[in-house]
């Protein structure tokens, strides 16, 4: 992956394509190979096998996973674009006091234009959208549905960082196995509505769990992880139904003095950030110790 890239990623094999492949007229002039790491799939187990015997630590894989999507942006210039429940894994072999997860399959990863010497970058707008429909952001899924066949949006780090909070949401629900039936049943009418239909109703079925708390209060948890919904809540409260909030105040400025008004994917840039996920993650700690739960420190 390079000397920039965090030791929370790893790249399988299949992984190692030329970028021009990938997207051959984003990355004229960039450089055109990824190099790969090739490290035994064996050492690395299913996220669910482990969150399933010690639920508290989704919130260390929210925390290790959002700092690698960090990194890869602004390290390695790199947009993984595919986060999912099975591109999650965790290492039975590391040695430390935590557990150490990590980010895996590349296949559709892409690497930035640099601009400029600042640091500015060209983001991706694929021909085909790119991603796993349960996991994928609102905001692609509704480019989706009014531009099928030639996306308007680019994919950004803040559409990774979402696919998170839907990792979050799936692994307290899909973790779990042995549930009773009608809760079973409850899960899988959930979840096929993040799937399955159109576009437009997938993504206004996930928009009113991301931005309105109150649905999420409803999201049937299986017994393991249902003290751990204060972390969807936090992480909504805190992130992006924050991050809308901004966007109404700087529409409204921008109204009160008759300028231009603000660039929408820049405002939720800034607030869909590492250090508001971090603050969330804080939030939810906190929530969860008041409830009584000893968490790692």
């Amino acid at each position: 992956m390079g000397p920039n890239a965090p030791d929370n990623v790893i790249e399988t094999a299949s992984s190692k394509k030329r970028l021009s492949e990938l997207q051959p007229n984003t990355f004229a002039g960039a450089e055109d190979m990824i190099s790969t790491r090739i490290i035994a799939f064996k050492h690395y187990l299913p996220l669910k096998t482990r969150l399933v015997q010690y639920p508290d630590e989704l919130i260390d894989m929210v925390d290790q996973m959002t700092d690698a999507l960090h990194a890869l942006r602004y390290d390695a210039l790199i947009l993984h674009r595919n986060v999912s429940f099975t591109n999650i894994m965790w290492d039975p072999e590391h040695k430390g006091d935590r557990v150490h997860f990590v980010l895996t399959d590349f296949d559709l990863a892409v690497k930035l234009v640099k601009l400029d010497s600042n640091g500015t970058t060209k983001g991706v707008t694929a021909r085909h959208r790119t991603g796993t429909l349960p996991f994928m952001a609102t905001e692609l899924l509704e480019d989706m549905a009014v531009n099928p066949s030639n996306p308007k949006i680019a994919h950004q780090l803040r559409h990774d960082y979402e696919s998170l909070f839907w990792v979050a949401a799936w692994s307290m629900m899909k973790s779990e196995v042995k549930v009773e039936d009608d809760l079973k049943r409850e899960i899988k009418r959930t979840v096929a509505e993040w799937e399955t239909g159109d576009y437009q109703s997938m993504a206004r079925s996930k928009a009113e769990l991301l931005f309105r708390g109150g649905k999420l209060d409803k999201l049937p948890l299986t017994p393991r992880f249902k003290h751990l919904r204060s972390l969807l809540l936090a992480l909504s409260d805190v992130v992006f139904m924050e991050a809308d909030r901004g966007l109404i105040k700087a529409k409204r400025r921008a109204m009160a003095s008759k300028s231009a008004p603000p660039n929408a994917a820049a405002v939720r840039e800034e607030w869909i950030s590492r250090a508001k996920i971090k603050d969330a993650l804080a939030e939810a700690r906190h929530d969860l110790e008041l409830a009584g739960h000893c968490l790692a420190a």
